[in-house]
């Protein structure tokens, strides 16, 4: 009993020094009001920021939603895409963002991002807040990351909601669809208070490369304009919208930016490569890399490109790919259109050289650089993409002999890096091609 009674003792006295015991803040995580109070925490709030822009390297490429992959993949959302079923209510499937959908399905994320914008902006702004020396390059580069963001969602939506300011639980509000042009009024206005606080450009080689600048806010104008005249928006043929367009594409062209040597080079080469092409796009290191060679590679490199059905370039591509000597396109389509009775067909355009003994012979350079078809050579290695005409026989990178090669018989090579080692435990660095952005190439 002596020794049950000195217990109750210890642990009642504890508890009457500590009456808030259990009122602890979390320990796994950071509270909201210490992050406003300090700039790390602040700038690496706003870098988190950066994810709400899509980049090329998800496992799903926008590419096999449209007609320039084949999409066989079984779940995950490109599904809906392969069978041609997306709908208003299954197209939410694609919505998983950074590994699965690659953010086809924009609301959500959209949204989510934009709000955290808002509370940034919000906080940089209010009375006595935290003073630091890079603040209004962040506060511009939040700026410059919210027109993005409404560019994704009105390019996907047509006009939408314009939120500008941030919400908590409990708060009421009735959103009501803004006009496509009253979209694009505010990204413009985005924008021009973003171009009045950040630089006009980094160097590739500088660390800040990847983040807003004042040339990125002039290329996202270009592709908002460009978009805003086009006949989807645009439907009484405004040529004042045309004239902005150009004027807002005009206005890249003597910002001392140049096409890169070699095609083949730019595009797989790790992020901090010297070049001076880029104007934005999303930079990696070796600890936020990504695996994408082996998300679409085949079987010969332990890949799952087929598994994945992972952004294999379809036959629609390579027939696109214009012949090298005489420019001409190698096929020419003819009928079809609006109010068609029958699909168009495709024919051999005679003009053009081109040999269907030797389909892949004297094609625009570009197309070696981008596609692995058969007898192609990467990494040293001849691929077999090959299938008999009796379907008995096949190449060893053929889909017929594994299903991690890609159905469509081609490999994606553009992005695929030519040196060091292809495995799973590798994370590349090779930069990520933003979606909205004008692309010289």
């Amino acid at each position: 009993m002596k020794k049950l009674f000195a217990i109750v003792i210890i642990t009642g006295g504890l508890m009457g020094c500590r009456r808030n015991v259990l009122d602890i803040p979390p320990q796994d995580r950071i509270s909201e009001n210490a992050v406003w109070t300090d700039p790390n925490l602040v700038a690496a709030y706003e870098n988190n920021l950066y994810n709400g822009v899509p980049h090329g390297f998800y496992l799903h490429m926008y590419s096999k939603y449209a007609d320039e992959a084949i999409n066989t993949a079984p779940c995950c959302g490109a599904n809906i895409f392969a069978q041609n079923t997306y709908n208003p209510d299954n197209i939410t499937q694609a919505n998983s963002g950074d590994f699965w959908g690659g953010y086809m399905y924009y609301w959500t994320q959209g949204y989510q991002f934009i709000r955290e914008a808002n509370l940034f902006l919000e906080k940089m702004a209010a009375t006595g807040s935290i003073s630091f020396a890079n603040k209004q390059q962040l506060t511009g580069e939040v700026h410059f990351l919210r027109a993005f963001m409404y560019f994704n969602l009105i390019e996907r939506y047509g006009g939408v909601p314009l939120v500008d300011k941030s919400y908590t639980l409990g708060d009421s509000a009735d959103f009501k669809r803004s006009t496509f042009d009253e979209c694009v009024a505010f990204i413009k206005k985005d924008l021009d208070q973003a171009k009045s606080l950040l630089p006009q450009r980094y160097n590739a080689t500088d660390p800040n490369f990847g983040r807003a600048t004042q040339d990125a806010c002039l290329a996202l104008w270009s592709r908002v304009t460009l978009y805003a005249a086009s006949p989807l928006f645009n439907t009484n043929n405004d040529m004042a919208k045309w004239q902005a367009a150009s004027d807002a594409a005009d206005s890249l062209l003597n910002r001392g930016y140049s096409l890169y040597s070699d095609y083949r080079t730019l595009f797989n080469q790790p992020s901090g490569s010297p070049e001076n092409e880029y104007i934005f796009s999303r930079q990696f290191s070796t600890a936020t890399g990504t695996q994408y060679p082996m998300h679409n590679l085949g079987r010969r490199y332990g890949a799952y490109g087929g598994w994945w059905a992972s952004n294999g370039p379809s036959q629609n591509l390579v027939d696109d790919y214009d012949m090298a000597t005489t420019g001409e396109p190698p096929f020419k389509w003819t009928g079809g259109g609006p109010g068609a009775m029958a699909a168009a067909t495709q024919q051999a355009n005679p003009a053009s050289g081109y040999d269907p003994q030797h389909p892949y012979w004297n094609r625009d350079p570009r197309f070696m650089a981008t596609v692995l078809c058969d007898s192609g050579v990467y990494h040293g290695d001849t691929c077999f993409q090959w299938i008999a005409s009796d379907g008995n026989s096949w190449g060893f990178d053929s889909y017929k002999q594994s299903s991690d090669n890609p159905e469509g018989g081609y490999i994606l090579k553009k992005f695929m890096p030519d040196n060091g080692p292809l495995n799973w435990s590798t994370f590349y660095t090779t930069p990520g091609r933003t979606s909205a952005l004008p692309k010289y190439t």
